[in-house]
């Protein structure tokens, strides 16, 4: 009988165990003149593939910072486009949520995105910005 319970007793907690274990997909923030939200649409990265098509990328940045214990880090980058090139789309992916991502306004050939980790965590983040087709 105790047997049975000691059994049963690890295999719930196997099951619990991997029912917590989070999402590894890269999920991804996109901004783009369209949308009315100033939060984006949280996209899986197979989902922005698929609705990539009608966009080109303008540049691409992988943004990483090592956790700090206590510390909040900061990634910063910068764009500066031709004067006839205007940026319509954003798209921050993540493995890891950052706190916060602060942008400059879209439409423009000039974009700055700030990318903030919770204090004691990392930044682990691609950086996209596209225009239209």
């Amino acid at each position: 009988m105790m047997r049975n319970f000691i059994i049963i007793a690890v295999l719930s907690a196997l099951v619990a165990c991997y029912a917590d274990i989070p999402s590894l997909e890269p999920m991804s923030l996109v901004y783009d003149e369209d949308d009315t939200s100033i939060d984006g649409k949280l996209m899986s990265s197979a989902d922005v593939n698929l609705k990539n098509t009608a966009w080109v990328v303008i540049s691409e940045w992988q943004c990483n910072a090592p956790a700090v214990a206590g510390l909040v880090q900061r990634v910063r980058v910068h764009y500066d486009g031709a004067p006839n090139l205007t940026i319509n789309r954003l798209i921050v992916t993540y493995t890891v949520t950052p706190a916060a991502v602060d942008w400059t306004p879209l439409s423009t050939n000039v974009m700055t995105v700030i990318i903030r980790s919770h204090a004691g965590q990392q930044v682990n983040a691609n950086v996209t910005l596209l225009r239209r087709a």
